[in-house]
């Protein structure tokens, strides 16, 4: 009797790890690595978490975030980008947005048009950017401030005595809950997953611990089938 509980135990695991298997042989073809997952009860299983505020501008129409590790428009992640923000504007139909030491230019649909850093004269220690009286773009460092030419070229140190200088503003539910959405969907993969659920690793260390005792048990149950087997033949 007990060699047939216990062969209904291992039947169920025997069908998740043929399951498994069968997908991850063909990882190539179906694009695990790729896919991603967004079910909340998963990714809240791994623990990933996404960020519980943002920083962010209003750049003419546009947004621009930063959340977490990652820099927003609109709650569309900007990649290859580093995570830091100092301030956003809109000016000549380009968007404008400050970070540390970069200057990020955007179009209006949100591509990055250039990445601009200390080759091309950007001042390090950005922490601040604007427009002064005569609405020329303006950034502030710890102690000075510079103007830029509109072409981006010509960068100058002046004393700046008036300028409207880009605030943080509170980012609209709608757009947080996208990106928020789209920062968690972005940190577990299908394979991943098929991987850990293979190996018992979805459980965790104690998961590991039970498919090594699943091992013992196919190797009880085939050698007490051998022995009944044999056992019946006399």
């Amino acid at each position: 009797m007990w060699h047939r509980y216990l062969g209904l135990v291992a039947a169920a695991f025997v069908l998740i790890l043929s399951l498994t298997g069968l997908i991850l042989s063909h990882t190539d073809s179906l694009k695990l690595g790729s896919l991603k997952v967004g079910s909340e009860t998963l990714l809240g299983w791994y623990g990933i978490k996404a960020p519980d505020s943002a920083v962010s501008y209003m750049a003419g129409k546009h947004w621009i975030s930063r959340f977490g590790k990652k820099i927003y428009i609109n709650g569309k992640e900007i990649t290859g980008v580093q995570a830091s923000l100092t301030g956003a504007l809109s000016a000549a139909d380009v968007i404008v947005v400050s970070q540390k030491d970069t200057v990020l230019l955007l179009t209006d649909k949100g591509e990055l048009i250039e990445s601009l850093n200390g080759a091309h004269g950007v001042p390090d220690g950005i922490r601040q950017i604007g427009l002064n009286s005569n609405g020329q773009i303006v950034v502030r460092t710890s102690d000075r401030d510079y103007t830029v030419d509109n072409n981006f070229f010509e960068w100058k140190k002046t004393k700046v005595d008036n300028a409207e200088w880009a605030t943080t503003a509170a980012l609209p539910e709608t757009i947080f809950d996208k990106m928020s959405k789209a920062y968690r969907g972005s940190g577990l993969s299908l394979e991943r997953v098929m991987l850990d659920i293979h190996s018992g690793r979805i459980l965790g260390e104690w998961g590991v611990y039970l498919m090594d005792g699943v091992v013992v048990l196919f190797l009880v149950l085939s050698i007490s089938g051998v022995w009944v087997w044999a056992t019946r033949k006399k």
